[in-house]
């Protein structure tokens, strides 16, 4: 990474104190989810590089060829070593941030495997960085897994929270595609089981037929371990405290530094996986995603209508389809059109109304059932009045685990 890009980000960064953890709810929320995790990918696959601080705080970053010119070289982190990321272990009620503190016991590089194992008290973590194959088909992705073992001869409450300080290119704080919520998402949210989407993204332009960098979190499918919540908010210091977001100013604050309009733009995504009893000799197993993500309108060209779907569908997946509507205006629609295999939702409507408001852009989704296997699904939007349309392909894959919501007709 070009040194001069580190110390232009290095320089607007603020570490602020940390405050005492807020104990959350431990509720555990299960999900069934299709099984089969992300195929690892080779070494020429991979388009993004997984760099790791002395603790284990990971930052990530484009370095590839095979991506335009408009994505090279970018920042998916805030810092490239993760500096001002954390990901903090649950331990009844204690919430320390893994890798600091504790003993950490391994250290190790295999074939762009990045394992780091760490003790601290009765627990034994193991964080597992690896390169998978994403929606661009290349390896525009990391898998991100912990293995929390219980060594003790006593059950522990354990759980753990991971918060991902956003960089979207150079763009630091702008709206996020969240499917499942009405328009872009500007302001602090905190997202429950009922709201997760499949996948939360954000483009670094608004322009649709060169968004830049597209960053991707995945949170269902594909062997994730869905969260119990998923907390956009402001980032305000390198150690954010466990339950972050009172202090980054609650629901609503604006995505700038203290949660102000005039503020810096800045962003975090925190995903909560909340404390499970862990007997003893027990363990358990977390995944998520982080990458890039993609547009069908970086392809088509389309500057008003862009389509995206989460990969890795499989039969019985309720998924989201999501459209992304540039400049939009009062009174448009979107009609959304499945393919045989393809049924949406009982409470879901074909077409709907393009939210309208003073935005560079919006999005629309839709919730969407696989019936069966396929290959080359085509799904088609139109945008009324007018006649843009927009398409994708989407293959459904066999032997997937049917989620909750009914079977398909």
């Amino acid at each position: 990474m070009a040194a001069c890009l580190i110390i232009s980000l290095a320089a607007i960064l603020v570490f602020d104190l940390t405050r005492p953890a807020i104990k959350p709810t431990p509720i555990v929320t299960p999900f069934t989810v299709s099984a089969s995790l992300l195929p690892t990918a080779k070494p020429d696959q991979r388009v993004i590089k997984i760099s790791l601080g002395p603790t284990g705080r990971f930052g990530v970053y484009t370095n590839g060829p095979q991506l335009p010119a408009s994505v090279r070289n970018k920042f998916l982190t805030f810092s490239p070593t993760g500096d001002t990321s954390n990901t903090r272990i649950w331990l009844d009620g204690n919430t320390p941030i893994f890798g600091e503190g504790g003993k950490l016991t391994s250290l190790a590089t295999q074939g762009g495997v990045d394992r780091l194992v760490w003790e601290n008290g009765p627990l034994v973590v193991t964080q597992t960085l690896d390169y998978v194959i994403g929606p661009s088909g290349q390896g525009d992705t990391v898998r991100i897994q912990y293995d929390l073992a219980n060594r003790d001869k006593i059950p522990h409450q354990v759980g753990m929270r991971v918060l991902i300080d956003t960089l979207i290119g150079n763009n630091d704080g702008v709206p996020f595609v969240i499917p499942g919520q009405e328009g872009m998402v500007d302001k602090a949210i905190d997202l429950g089981p009922g709201s997760l989407p499949d996948t939360i993204r954000a483009l670094e332009k608004p322009d649709l037929s060169d968004p830049g960098v597209i960053i991707n979190v995945r949170t269902k499918g594909a062997g994730a371990t869905p969260p119990d919540r998923a907390v956009i908010s402001t980032w305000y210091g390198k150690d954010m405290d466990w339950e972050f977001l009172p202090q980054a100013g609650g629901p609503g604050a604006f995505l700038r530094r203290d949660g102000k309009p005039e503020g810096q733009p800045d962003s975090v995504i925190g995903l909560y996986y909340n404390p499970q009893t862990l007997a003893p000799g027990a363990a358990r197993r977390v995944v998520s995603y982080y990458g890039l993500g993609n547009l069908s309108s970086s392809a088509s060209g389309n500057k008003k209508l862009g389509l995206f779907a989460p990969g890795n569908v499989h039969e019985g997946d309720l998924f989201y389809i999501t459209a992304v509507v540039a400049q939009p205006q009062p009174g448009e629609t979107l009609r959304l059109q499945l393919p045989d295999g393809l049924v949406l939702d009982k409470k879901e409507k074909a077409e709907k109304a393009v939210p309208f408001g003073n935005t560079d852009f919006t999005q629309v989704s839709w919730l969407v059932q696989a019936c069966k296997a396929g290959e080359k699904l085509k799904i088609e939007t139109s945008l009324s009045p007018g006649s843009i349309k927009e398409a994708i392909l989407l293959k459904v894959e066999a032997l997937g685990i049917t989620r909750p919501g009914g079977a398909c007709p």
